[in-house]
């Protein structure tokens, strides 16, 4: 039954009738509420009445909603008004893949870029444990501007985590499939659902194989007169060559190990598929033993630009995979990629032992420290060193390890602690306390190390005790040059902030600076002639990070080095030139508990929001996006925490909301200033810098009228200060280096000493108590109601917990374990506000499933 113009679903006006499915009709409506234009599916009348065909409709809408990726259609409600089921999702504009193939084959430049988008969308799935199940060309949806959608979760199969022997957890499906049921298309479907067997996320691997080969040739993989010959030919016939030279060798050869029958011969993750895919497609140079094409094109023509790479991975039989090149540049180096780890753990740090052959690397599993592992060249897998809670520095010449014990989980990727010296076999030594970075000279008998001196300032030190650079903010990545009289540096200016500039120092503490401003800096080493240095890191931010090299004497600019995709971290460079770098897929993800709702509700979106506040009334929830899309200065993002809405208010570092909920504070880095953004109509109130070079965080007082700034001015340490909301000039609340947090009650602060000890003041200049029991490993997420205690996390391991600490008595109390689901490649867990006691709070979660590679070329 066709529904009228203007009948009305809850909030939703039907505008017209678009198209039907198997699985229901869709409309286009108008949100009474938000003014917008969106989609509704409707289940037909004539199912609702069988049990089946609801449940899967519904399975649909749960299915779509846990997902918040560019690459999955956004569903924003779902309900059920006068008898009628309908789910809501966002209205979009273009063609179906299907309406697309219709005039024929596409050129392998776009398929790619189509299959890429695909694998991306199936990889966010697939980590929630969601398989589709039905991946085909109807379902694939390409918007107007190229951004692919994957469509209909009618069919998706829910599958919950579960505990396996070694301590991980794994997504096994759960009994939604009737063992011997068929469910699916003819055509796209795996061989185990053929014979209706148990399906898996390798499921949806062989669909996507069968999608591409339709998309390379413009004809279906398998095919047949009847619907049981199509299927008899999915579970006996080869897949047909695709056609060469219009198709490479190299993409040929990624859809046949898609469409694999036995599913262990697959690839085993569709982020894998995209990472293959993305090296496929980056221009690179040529492979001199393939280089057999034509000089000339015919007229017509069309040059691929293939990555020329040796990619031994495991997901491509062990062996070493060669693509071809034709770029327009003359002939260099072969890129080749050496997995050396397969189990997708987050790797933290990595090195090459003196021989250039054994590797030596630091990672961690959820709800454990870092520990090392060693690879040795005659081994099969990497094997435990027998120290645990240990994060890896660096190796010396000599084989010595320098390392930080009692490591402590900073920020994502900032360790501290104490540094430790090791060698092979035996138990670290302790050295010294705060450190968070070190690195040996050439001749292993000195460090260089980046010491914690507290409220945001590290000091470089070479050898350890004579001090050469100081500064706000935070310093990573120190490197001894080759010849061992200047150490590369990173210089961040904010813990917040990943983006920073490279620099160089001499043992004269002259400081020069390389290259910047960078985003997301990471990895740092020297060329072996110490000539150069290699690192990562991009211009645009986002979390794409890229090699790239710049001379080590300046006055050059920092260059990529091509046929590096994705996201990849150098760690180490050998004598020989050949690099270690680790391969990152990461994720970003929030989750947030609100009273009345049973779990967690994922609230993560687009892949590079992190939550920073909630409301007081629990229902809106204050994000910060660090993608690409919204610019050097990042962007504030207000989202409904029923998950309905997302708002971008505009640039910046989201801070705070302010206690009505009308207004969301911000810094913005570039230039120094604190912004309010309106979360409803209004504009948005810039304050006067009065001379800051920058600012640390922006918390509101009770009255809503004044700011509690901590930031530094004409480069001294920072301080804070309140603000009022007229722009006069800021009232100086604590000594310089001195930083402060706001209790609830608008007068007592909580102050941090820059020899990271913590007192008790009021904001009116009190005398100052000593707060015993609170260390500088507590991050203070949120207050009690009485003012007299706080909230604290000790480490970001997952699952997360929260403790309450009393200010007044240094009583410390398990507050809460949080139940944070799916976290075997989880990096980090970070609870950022705890509201009422905890009765409602949010975190972000950071997973890195990561591949430590020894790379070969480009590093001479």
């Amino acid at each position: 039954m066709t529904l009228p113009t203007g009948t009305r679903l809850g909030v939703y006006d039907v505008i017209a009738k678009l198209g039907e499915g198997g699985m229901g009709e869709v409309y286009r409506a108008r949100d009474a509420r938000l003014n917008r234009d969106v989609a509704i599916k409707v289940l037909p009348a004539a199912f609702t009445q069988d049990p089946d065909r609801v449940r899967r409709f519904e399975i649909e809408a749960r299915a779509a909603a846990a997902l918040n990726h560019p690459n999955v259609m956004s569903v924003f409600d779902v309900g059920m008004d006068h008898g009628v089921h309908y789910v809501v999702s966002e209205l979009l504009e273009g063609d179906t893949l299907r309406a697309r193939l219709a005039g024929g084959a596409l050129p392998p430049r776009v398929a790619c870029d189509l299959a890429v988008q695909i694998a991306r969308g199936m990889a966010a799935a697939h980590q929630k444990g969601i398989v589709h199940r039905d991946l085909k060309p109807e379902n694939l949806f390409i918007t107007a501007d190229g951004l692919l959608k994957i469509l209909d979760f009618g069919l998706a199969k829910l599958m919950e985590p579960t505990a396996t022997p070694d301590g991980t957890t794994q997504p096994p499906a759960t009994a939604l499939t009737i063992p011997g049921m068929v469910l699916g298309t003819a055509g796209y479907m795996a061989p185990e659902q053929v014979r209706g067997e148990q399906s898996d996320h390798r499921t949806d691997i062989f669909a996507f194989g069968a999608v591409v080969y339709e998309m390379l040739t413009g004809a279906r993989v398998f095919v047949g007169d009847t619907s049981v010959e199509v299927m008899t030919a999915i579970l006996r016939h080869d897949p047909p060559e695709l056609a060469a030279p219009a198709v490479p060798r190299p993409l040929d050869r990624i859809v046949r190990r898609c469409l694999e029958k036995v599913p262990a011969r697959r690839f085993q993750s569709a982020s894998d598929i995209a990472f293959a895919l993305e090296a496929l497609a980056t221009p690179t140079v040529e492979t001199p033993a393939l280089a057999a094409a034509p000089t000339a094109d015919a007229p017509g023509s069309w040059h691929f630009p293939w990555l020329a790479a040796a990619l031994t991975l495991g997901l491509l039989a062990g062996g070493a995979l060669t693509w071809l090149a034709r770029p327009p540049a003359p002939p260099a180096s072969t890129l080749a990629f050496e997995a050396k780890t397969f189990d997708r753990r987050p790797i933290t740090n990595a090195r090459f032992m003196p021989d250039g052959q054994t590797i030596v690397y630091s990672t961690t599993s959820a709800g454990h420290s870092a520990e090392l592992y060693v690879i040795n060249p005659s081994a099969e897998a990497p094997q435990p060193l027998g120290t645990t809670d240990a994060h890896l520095l660096a190796v010396s010449t000599k084989g010595e390890l320098a390392l930080i014990v009692n490591a402590r989980l900073i920020d994502q990727r900032l360790y501290g602690g104490t540094l430790a010296r090791m060698t092979v076999g035996s138990s670290p030594r302790a050295v010294t306390d705060n450190v968070r970075e070190a690195d040996w000279s050439p001749d292993g008998a000195q460090l260089a190390v980046v010491h914690d001196l507290g409220n945001g300032r590290d000091r470089l030190e070479y050898p350890a005790g004579t001090a050469l650079h100081e500064a706000s903010g935070y310093l990573s990545d120190p490197r001894v040059s080759p010849d061992g009289d200047r150490v590369a540096f990173f210089e961040h200016q904010w813990r917040w902030d990943d983006r920073g500039m490279v620099k160089v120092v001499n043992r004269a503490g002259t400081v020069t600076t390389l290259a910047g401003e960078f985003f997301g800096l990471q990895g740092l080493s020297w060329t072996p002639d110490g000539t150069a240095l290699i690192f990562s890191g991009n211009t645009a931010g986002g979390s794409v990070l890229q090699p790239m090299t710049v001379p080590a004497a300046g006055g050059g600019p920092a260059t990529a080095l091509a046929g590096v995709p994705g996201r990849f971290i150098v760690h180490d460079v050998a004598g020989d030139g050949r690099w270690l770098a680790v391969r990152e897929d990461l994720a970003l993800g929030v989750r947030v508990q609100v009273p009345g709702v049973e779990g967690e509700r994922d609230l993560s979106w687009l892949g590079s929001t992190g939550a920073r506040d909630l409301s007081a009334d629990h229902q809106w929830l204050l994000m910060v996006d660090v993608g690409a899309r919204a610019g050097p200065n990042y962007g504030v993002v207000l989202r409904k925490t029923d998950g309905s809405q997302a708002i971008r208010l505009g640039e910046g570092s989201a801070q705070r909301l302010s206690p009505d909920g009308r207004w969301a504070a911000a810094i913005i880095a570039a230039p120094p200033q604190v912004v309010l953004y309106p979360t409803g109509p209004g504009e948005a109130i810039r304050l006067a810098n009065t001379g800051f070079d920058g600012f640390a965080s922006v918390e509101w007082f009770p009255d809503g009228r004044h700011l509690l700034m901590c930031g530094s001015r004409e480069g001294r340490a920072p301080r804070c200060y309140r603000q009022d909301l007229t722009g006069s000039p800021p009232v100086t609340l604590t000594d310089e280096g001195v930083l402060a947090r706001l209790a609830p009650d608008g007068r007592t602060l909580l102050l941090t000493l820059p020899d990271g000890t913590f007192q008790l003041t009021t904001a009116e200049g009190g005398a100052a108590r000593a707060v015993p029991g609170l260390t500088a490993g507590d991050r203070q997420i949120g207050w009690s109601a009485d003012s007299r205690a706080v909230f604290v996390q000790r480490s970001l391991a997952a699952p997360a917990r929260v403790e309450r600490l009393d200010l007044f008595t240094g009583e410390r109390t398990v507050a809460r374990q949080l139940v944070n689901e799916g976290t075997e490649t989880v990096a980090a867990v970070a609870v950022v506000a705890w509201l009422d006691e905890g009765r409602a709070y949010a975190c972000n979660v950071t997973s890195l499933p990561s591949t430590l590679f020894v790379v070969r070329g480009a590093i001479d």
